[in-house]
């Protein structure tokens, strides 16, 4: 599988579509379960990677973003 960080036009060329995905906390599962990384996206800022999974038993789309911390 491509582990690629996608800008935000390359990923829609393809064939990926965010608003296929949820943000919604009510949507996304508290705890540990099986889910496939489908692609990943930059935020504009580039802080940021948002990441956009399908779980493995109900095949929801949930996004989840994972931020870059930086140390000084």
């Amino acid at each position: 599988m491509e582990t690629t960080v996608l800008e935000f036009f390359p990923a829609l060329e393809a064939g990926f579509d965010p608003k296929n995905y949820s943000y919604d906390k009510k949507e996304i599962p508290l705890g540990s379960y099986l889910a496939i990384l489908d692609f990943m996206l930059w935020s504009k800022s580039g802080l940021t990677i948002n990441c956009f999974f399908t779980l493995v038993d109900s095949h929801k789309k949930i996004t989840l973003s994972v931020y870059r911390m930086r140390l000084s």
